[in-house]
């Protein structure tokens, strides 16, 4: 399969694919959670050895970011703030959940992440299409298709393997 690299590309690609991929979440729910999770992993680790995520930095500018206590200890030590300090300045909610307060975020120095050996779980996390559950994550996957050339390639190939297309 080609893969689509360019985040510009996969943009313009996906413009016209809203409706289908509605029918491709519904064509997954038919199928083995475990069977999806396996062919995702594996689709994803295919797509991770040709996308350069770090020449992209996509994500970085478009998605509210969970931040947890540790990546605040983290965070605030890498800066020289207290996590006080470090809350006031770039952290939004407080006791539930919260997130980094800007987007794009304040971290990012043009496609590159200036935290990147310690920046948030949600960060190094993202896409999470290398674990299992895929089927309970479809909202946010499908939410960043057209921003995420990893998740693109991943859900084009799933298309292809499900046969979706002698479905749809």
């Amino acid at each position: 399969m080609q893969l689509i690299t360019s985040p510009d590309e996969v943009a313009v690609l996906a413009t016209d694919r809203f409706e289908e991929n509605e029918h491709f979440k519904a064509h997954l729910k038919t199928l083995a959670p475990e069977v999806i999770d396996e062919a995702v992993m594996r689709l994803n680790k295919e797509a991770e050895a040709v996308v350069d995520c770090l020449a992209c930095g996509k994500c970085c500018t478009r998605l509210m970011v969970n931040i947890d206590d540790a990546a605040i200890v983290r965070l605030s030590e890498r800066l020289q703030l207290t996590e006080a300090q470090f809350r006031e300045r770039f952290v939004e909610g407080g006791s539930f959940m919260s997130f980094l307060n800007a987007i794009p975020c304040q971290f990012l120095n043009g496609k590159a992440c200036t935290v990147y050996d310690i920046r948030p779980d949600e960060c190094r996390n993202f896409p999470q299409l290398d674990r299992p559950g895929f089927t309970t994550r479809m909202f946010g996957t499908f939410s960043h298709y057209g921003m995420c050339p990893l998740i693109y390639n991943v859900v084009e190939g799933l298309k292809k393997e499900t046969g979706f297309y002698t479905t749809a």
